[in-house]
């Protein structure tokens, strides 16, 4: 039975550090950032026959000019989970049985996503795979009917912080506070309609508390309580071997350093933008 565990979060909430614990437990091999629409052209569905004429041409070690930029995404995101080009082709060949020319669904692109997540879970012994999602959580229910689902929550005036500071995100403050608020939305929403599928995990109570959630989290997914998690930056993991953004930080113990980052980051201006459209859900969830 297909039991995946996804994670949710706005980008800087803390998604790549729960992925990060989750992928510590013996039981458990998370992979990172494969969304099923990366393997859309566009916006267009692609034919399993491009599909697989693009990966023979990473596997043939060929021009690869006119791979579509997601595509190339899409396959050095596996390779960073530590599945080489040939677990990918041979992973695909047996989706195709005979759909060559046949358009992908989304629910054809996320079997292709779990037959990958299969190969790192059983490299590493593990039981469940996971990953982390977008917010079309129907298509993923739908694939996965007994899949469990986490969002991480975080201050969004924190979250705004590091976006406005880290990587390239090129967002106002007032598209990250709506980004952010559209995401816990989406989230509870799926949530109410599919409660024992759904937990929330506040980005500040993980820090503070890591022991104590982590456990909590064990319980949710029906989970043993494994000690590793709570040692995350000791084991051998696959994304400490890679350049991920988030690197450094979850290379360390869990900590509450960058819980209100805010005050000193975040002029009055990106404060007055964050709160016209975040004002209220941050009043809901005590964060002002």
């Amino acid at each position: 039975m297909k039991n995946p565990v996804f994670v949710r979060g706005y980008s800087r909430s803390g998604g790549t550090l729960l992925v990060t614990l989750l992928d510590a437990h013996r039981n458990i091999a998370m992979s990172y950032e494969q969304y099923p629409n990366m393997l859309f052209d566009g916006g267009k569905p692609l034919t399993f026959r491009e599909l697989g004429d693009y990966l023979a041409k990473y596997k043939a070690k060929g021009d690869k000019s006119d791979v579509p930029e997601k595509v190339k995404t899409f396959v050095k995101r596996w390779v960073r989970s530590g599945l080489s080009i040939h677990d990918l082709v041979g992973s695909f060949d047996s989706l195709v049985d005979g759909n060559a020319e046949s358009e992908m669904s989304i629910i054809d692109a996320l079997e292709f996503i779990a037959l990958g997540a299969e190969i790192k879970m059983e490299r590493e012994h593990a039981l469940r795979w996971g990953m982390k999602c977008n917010n079309r959580y129907k298509n993923y229910l739908t694939a996965f009917p007994e899949a469990k689902f986490l969002n991480i929550t975080r201050d969004c005036r924190d979250v705004a912080s590091s976006q406005l500071n880290t990587g390239s995100f090129n967002k106002t403050a007032e598209e990250i506070a709506k980004g952010w608020v559209q995401t816990y939305r989406k989230f509870e929403a799926f949530a109410t309609e599919s409660p024992d599928h759904c937990m929330q995990v506040p980005y500040e109570a993980l820090a503070e508390n890591p022991d104590e959630y982590i456990d909590k989290i064990c319980e949710f997914l029906g989970e043993p309580i494994d000690p590793r998690m709570k040692s995350h930056n000791e084991q051998d993991l696959t994304i400490f071997k890679t350049n991920h953004l988030s690197g450094e930080r979850i290379s360390r113990p869990i900590d509450t350093s960058q819980i209100g980052r805010w005050k000193k980051d975040l002029n009055e201006d990106h404060l007055k933008e964050i709160y016209a459209v975040a004002g209220d859900l941050l009043d809901t969830l005590g964060y002002v």
